[in-house]
């Protein structure tokens, strides 16, 4: 069976959406959690899909310099040269979307962001939101209101990509609707969810322009 959804733009979260970077993440917070006596599965947890500042705010020991703490983080992960891999059917679906049509909302650094689309073959979208664009991280709704603003098209008309629950509150919260790639449940709360896919190989653009609308045929069980 396959669900029809209409949309006038697609925007993607990143890391863990069309970009898997698990395994570096997960060693650089790992490492951080044993250097400061902190419970690395809850600071695994709590960084997924947030701004690098924002999960040391939750847990960096008092007095800690946390700009200065999250730059060393981003240039531990700039320095991975390996581990970025395209979530399954990722290239192939963006290479069907108009390039004025997407975007990415991520709360990577965006050197950082430009690094792991590259290594893992995917392009690099025309309008990409980073952490350096906003002023709020994600579950705010700045980001997506913002790639909205630069695809001139109605947040409520945007169809999100998301992996983790701060990113689909803050798409919500934009109005927009959402996807949620990956995950071994559909994710509630106060998100939009309209359908959970596992990856991008049970989606398919049907429809473009010259049609205002695009149409995405997505699987469902």
């Amino acid at each position: 069976m396959g669900l029809a959804l209409t949309a006038d733009a697609l925007v993607f979260d990143l890391d863990g959406t069309l970009v898997d970077t698990t395994r570096i993440i997960d060693t650089i917070w790992r490492q951080w959690s044993a250097e400061y006596g902190r419970v690395a599965e809850q600071v695994v947890k709590a960084a997924k899909g947030r701004q690098t500042i924002e999960t040391l705010r939750d847990f960096a020991p008092p007095g800690m310099d946390l700009e200065a703490e999250a730059r060393r983080l981003q240039m531990q992960a700039r320095a991975a040269t390996t581990g970025a891999v395209a979530i399954a059917g990722a290239e192939a679906f963006l290479s069907q979307i108009p390039s004025d049509r997407w975007a990415i909302v991520t709360s990577a650094e965006r050197e950082l962001a430009e690094r792991w689309l590259m290594q893992a073959g995917l392009p690099v979208p025309s309008v990409l939101i980073s952490a350096g664009d906003v002023a709020r991280s994600k579950p705010d709704p700045e980001g997506y209101l913002l790639a909205a603003s630069r695809l001139a098209v109605a947040a409520g008309e945007m169809l999100v990509f998301e992996d983790s629950m701060a990113g689909l509150t803050a798409a919500t919260r934009a109005g927009a609707r959402c996807v949620q790639i990956g995950g071994e449940a559909k994710l509630g709360g106060d998100a939009n969810v309209v359908v959970r896919i596992e990856d991008y190989l049970e989606a398919k653009l049907v429809a473009e322009p010259p049609r205002a609308e695009m149409e995405i045929v997505l699987a469902t069980a």
